[in-house]
């Protein structure tokens, strides 16, 4: 990864990637997205997962990986629709990020790994946990879940001061938070 794949105001943080050596992988999932992974760290380490929130991407996580891939395997990826990954055919809900993150451990986690999700990341978990359940005892050992909601963030956000709860308010809602912006 060389630092003219970012935009100029990220060239800053490309230059922190690079100084912890990642390895840069991508998982494809069955509906065409495309997810790119990074890990940091001693392969043979214990290994940690971070999942970040929405509107992030994995460089979020810089200061957690710096601080700890000296003495974990560290791997992080942007979440469909984010960073460098690619949205896919199917609409971004809880049941595809748990699905995506499943693909993410199957392909890049040997050993049984400390999960780490914020918000969105969170949310990716709980859904990993629900729809892959035997893959969950098998690849994780334990799970921090950061400013994270069970669900219902179109109904119960702060984001959308119209939002009533009524059903055009959620509809919106929905639209606008699921929608792929440029990041």
């Amino acid at each position: 990864m060389n630092s003219s794949t970012f935009p100029p105001v990220h060239r800053e943080i490309a230059a922190a990637v690079r100084m912890c050596e990642p390895t840069v992988s991508w998982v494809d999932t069955a509906d065409g997205a495309r997810l790119r992974v990074m890990s940091f760290g001693p392969d043979d380490a214990p290994t940690i997962v971070l999942a970040h929130g929405w509107a992030c991407r994995a460089e979020y996580w810089l200061p957690q990986i710096q601080g700890l891939a000296g003495e974990f395997r560290v791997v992080c990826y942007d979440q469909r629709g984010h960073g460098f990954s690619t949205t896919g055919d199917r609409d971004i809900d809880g049941d595809v990020v748990g699905d995506d993150l499943a693909a993410v451990m199957d392909t890049a986690v040997a050993s049984p790994a400390i999960v780490i999700g914020h918000s969105m990341g969170g949310i990716s978990i709980l859904s990993w946990w629900k729809r892959h359940p035997e893959q969950a005892k098998q690849k994780s050992v334990g799970a921090v879940l950061a400013n994270t909601t069970l669900g219902s963030i179109a109904t119960e956000t702060k984001l959308l001061p119209f939002n009533n709860g009524s059903e055009l308010a959620i509809r919106i809602g929905r639209i606008l938070l699921g929608a792929t912006l440029p990041m």
